[in-house]
């Protein structure tokens, strides 16, 4: 059997449709939707792939497949169980998770040439306009972290070397 190319190898490209792939297959297996049905338009691949996901006839849901450097399961399945009481509690508005066929707010999905678990975690649509991403060099002005150096840690009172 031949062997695997990392997928880190790949082109960014070939990445985002061999994942595209895996979370169809995963939404058939775990949720219960048709993946081969469902449109699927990417969000956003970085760490995490994110698509909106719309089954015929239906509302959508945001799929979440964290690939890089993730969150472990056990902090994900928190992560949504933060959420989901927040949803229930309707005083702010966020996407809900939704579990699988099983129960489950997150599930296993192993990537071919990836050394690591990836997880993917599905959630109900939240309609609205997002703001468009900051570019790489606003980011750090955009949460006051620009300027990460140890004096003005120890300056703004912060423990420097953290």
């Amino acid at each position: 059997m031949p062997a695997v190319p990392s997928f880190f190898c790949l082109p960014h490209a070939a990445q985002l449709d061999l994942l595209e792939s895996l979370t169809r297959a995963s939404l058939s297996e775990y949720y219960g939707l048709d993946g081969a049905a469902v449109r699927m338009e990417v969000q956003r691949y970085e760490d995490n792939a994110v698509w909106r996901v719309t089954p015929p006839g239906r509302s959508s849901f945001v799929a979440r497949l964290s690939v890089r450097d993730g969150r472990p399961a056990h902090q994900q399945f928190s992560e949504m169980r933060w959420l989901e009481s927040l949803a229930t509690s309707r005083t702010v508005a966020v996407p809900e998770p939704v579990t699988t066929v099983g129960g489950r707010y997150v599930v296993p999905v192993e990537v071919p040439g990836h050394d690591e678990l990836s997880t993917l975690a599905l959630l109900r649509w939240l309609p609205g306009t997002a703001e468009p991403p900051l570019p790489p060099a606003r980011c750090g002005a955009a949460d006051g972290l620009r300027d990460r150096s140890p004096a003005r840690a120890r300056r703004d009172g912060a423990v420097a070397g953290v």
